[in-house]
């Protein structure tokens, strides 16, 4: 098995650079766009990241690229070009994020860029931070379309090539953060059918007697080969996995997390290849933590680096 679960013949070597497409996956997608014509004008990064989620096999990836069409069809969607990269006006995302409380803002966080030590694509998602009632299927699954196509813009084709990494933190989560409805149970399946995640790695942190009720809900909804990828992690432990720029300040790492600038970055790197977001202008709403949230904040990785101290000291 190779490090990113793809054939030998598509493993980048130093020779490489991050955007290099091996001759084969020209062929296979030439092959793709006979198969599919929906899908001739998408960015080629974008159905590369199809291919890369089945493995190269072009059956399986034409499959799954029409469901993600018709997908995006059903949400009243454009289909994605390389003129209009990201589908999804800016402004209706501003919109929907700014009538989220101030912790569900905070659900995920995520910059462009932001990679673990093996350069696989890397968010956070804080659990105490969800909560189902703040908006409904279409806007969130819109929302994730939105994201995923900023993904595909702003990251390099090699950590696409590498897969993706998720922490999950249980701190102070409670069931009302939890959806039972048949609507957030379809929710999360649809995230993982209609995007190519390709999880390579589910980091548990803080985790609880909640985390068990969550581990037997995924066994319902999720594969059995994703279910094997979990890993009950510490949050001390996180340093030896990501970069410490990578790594939010309360676990340890440099990163002051701001989720009202990732739209502003991705949009500034749009800029730089001569691209724009769709429609009009868009406003983000503000951030600010409160005393309380800062000291919460600050006991944790108080909490996590004397942990890390002693852990460091045991392996001397």
């Amino acid at each position: 098995d190779t490090p990113n679960g793809l054939a030998p013949e598509f493993q980048l070597t130093p020779e490489h650079d991050a955007e290099y497409v091996f001759p084969k996956e020209l062929e296979l997608l030439k092959e793709l766009k006979e198969k599919l014509p929906a899908v001739k004008d998408f960015p080629q990064k974008v159905l590369l990241s199809f291919l890369f989620a089945r493995k190269h096999d072009i059956e399986r990836t034409a499959e799954f690229l029409k469901i993600h069409v018709e997908a995006l069809v059903k949400l009243g969607i454009q289909m994605p070009t390389d003129e209009e990269p990201i589908p999804v006006p800016a402004k209706f995302v501003a919109d929907v994020y700014n009538k989220k409380s101030n912790a569900g803002k905070k659900e995920i966080l995520f910059k462009p860029r932001l990679v673990d030590s093996q350069n696989r694509m890397l968010c956070y998602q804080v659990f105490r931070n969800v909560y189902p009632s703040e908006s409904e299927y279409d806007s969130k699954i819109t929302l994730m379309t939105f994201w995923w196509y900023c993904n595909f813009y702003a990251y390099p084709l090699s950590s696409l090539r590498a897969g993706m990494v998720y922490v999950m933190d249980f701190k102070g989560a409670s069931t009302k953060n939890m959806d039972y409805s048949s609507e957030g149970m379809k929710l999360q399946r649809d995230m993982l059918s209609l995007f190519p995640g390709r999880v390579r790695a589910l980091y548990l942190i803080n985790t609880g007697w909640i985390v068990n009720v969550l581990i037997k809900m995924g066994r319902l909804i999720y594969k059995k080969k994703l279910m094997d990828r979990i890993v009950m992690s510490d949050a001390s432990e996180l340093l030896d996995k990501m970069d410490i720029d990578s790594l939010p300040y309360e676990y340890g790492g440099n990163w002051h997390v701001d989720m009202t600038s990732w739209i502003v970055d991705v949009e500034e790197i749009l800029k730089k290849n001569g691209k724009k977001f769709l429609g009009e202008a868009y406003t983000l709403e503000e951030i600010h933590d409160t005393p309380e949230e800062i000291a919460a904040d600050e006991k944790m990785r108080g909490r996590v680096m004397r942990k890390r101290a002693k852990m460091l000291e045991k392996r001397k």
